[in-house]
C-alpha cells in the first residue's frame, strides 16, 4: 500500500468500517453538525469541525488496520490538525475545479516568508504551506454514503502529487490529464488516503443523492518553520 501511495498519491482501504460503524459515524456527525453555529441558512457543502467537538476522530486514526500504515506514510505518529465534513447533495451542488489543498491551521500568525497567505477560517488562523510540509501530510476521506458517477464524486489526477510547483493548478495539469484522471467511486465505510498535493476536482451532481465525506487532515512529527505551531 505504501508503494501505491508513493506512486499514485492515493490508496484505498475498502470496507474499513462495518455498516453499523458507518451508521454510528453518520449519527455522530449529524449531532456535531447541528451543534455548530450558523449565520443564516447554510448554503455550502463543507463545514470545519473543531477538533474538540469530535474527539472520536483520534480513535479512528488508532484503528489497528489503519495506524501502522499512517505511521509508515508519515514517518512517525500521526497528528490530527483539521477535520472537515463535506455534505454534497442536490441542495448543495458544489462544483470544485482542479486544485491542491495547500492551507494548514496554525495557533497564530507570525512574520514569515516561508508560510504565506495568512487567513482565518472558522476562527482558526491558516497559512499556505510549502511543498516540503505538504508532502509529509495525508488527508483521510471516510465515505459515509455511496459515491457514484452521478452524485459529484471526487476525481484525482494520477501521480500529480509529484509535480513540485505550487503554481496555479491549471498550469501544472498535463495535456493528457483525461487519461490520468481517476473517478473515486466508493461505498459507505470506504476510506481514501491521499496526499494534499494530489490534484483533485469534483463535478456538480447529476442527481440529489447525498454524498457525505469526513475528511481528517494529519501531519507526522514535523516541526513548522519560523516558530509556527500546529493548531490542534
Amino acid at each position: 500500500m505504501i508503494g501505491e501511495l508513493t506512486k499514485n498519491g492515493f490508496v484505498w482501504l475498502r470496507g474499513l468500517l462495518t455498516p453499523e460503524e458507518t451508521a454510528a459515524w453518520r449519527e455522530r456527525l449529524e449531532r456535531v453538525d447541528a451543534s455548530l453555529p450558523r449565520d443564516g441558512e447554510r448554503s455550502y457543502a463543507g463545514v470545519r469541525i473543531p477538533l474538540d467537538k469530535l474527539p472520536e476522530a483520534r480513535e479512528l486514526l488508532a484503528l489497528p488496520s489503519l495506524a501502522p500504515l499512517l505511521e509508515r506514510a508519515l514517518s512517525g505518529m500521526p497528528r490530527l490538525v483539521r477535520v472537515l465534513l463535506f455534505d454534497k447533495s442536490g441542495a448543495t451542488p458544489w462544483f470544485v475545479r482542479w486544485h491542491r489543498d495547500t492551507m494548514i491551521p496554525v495557533k497564530e500568525h507570525r512574520p514569515s516568508t516561508v508560510l504565506t497567505a495568512p487567513s482565518v477560517k472558522a476562527g482558526v488562523p491558516h497559512v499556505r504551506a510549502t511543498t516540503g510540509i505538504l508532502s509529509k501530510m495525508l488527508a483521510l476521506r471516510l465515505h459515509l454514503d455511496s459515491s457514484t458517477p452521478d452524485n459529484g464524486p471526487l476525481k484525482v489526477l494520477l501521480g500529480s502529487h509529484a509535480i513540485a510547483s505550487l503554481a496555479a493548478p491549471e498550469a501544472a495539469l498535463p495535456e493528457n490529464r483525461n487519461d490520468r484522471a481517476v473517478t473515486c467511486l466508493a461505498e459507505p465505510g470506504d476510506l481514501l488516503l491521499m496526499r494534499p498535493l494530489l490534484l483533485h476536482a469534483s463535478p456538480k451532481p447529476a442527481n440529489a443523492a447525498r454524498r457525505r465525506v469526513l475528511q481528517l487532515e494529519i501531519s507526522g512529527p514535523q516541526v513548522l518553520p519560523d516558530r509556527f505551531e500546529w493548531h490542534e
